[in-house]
């Protein structure tokens, strides 16, 4: 049995697809009328992407600078692993030293 992930909170999805029947008020207008509803923190998700919208400034400091180095890697998929030479690149390198 997995264990589900502790998301903050945000419009339920379909079973598959998410929220991805939502994309058509995903524009800024949309993204500010969630914030009012779900706060600074939101959650998306988009088929099997999970997305966490940031809308307050203080959040985005927090994000941003506070905690920069959590989310100082990119995200590497198959390809890029391989055209990469597992990553060797500046482009995707992980953070830190090489």
């Amino acid at each position: 049995m997995r264990k589900k992930l502790p998301y903050p909170p945000g419009p339920r999805g379909y079973p598959i697809i998410g929220n991805m029947g939502m994309m058509d008020q995903l524009t800024h207008h949309g993204l500010a009328r969630l914030s009012r509803q779900y706060g600074g923190l939101c959650h998306l998700q988009m088929g099997g992407l999970h997305v966490v919208v940031v809308s307050t400034p203080e959040i985005a400091r927090e994000v941003l600078q506070v905690q920069d180095i959590v989310f100082a890697n990119r995200p590497a998929n198959v390809a890029i692993v391989y055209l990469t030479y597992d990553r060797a690149d500046m482009a995707f390198a992980n953070y830190g030293s090489f």
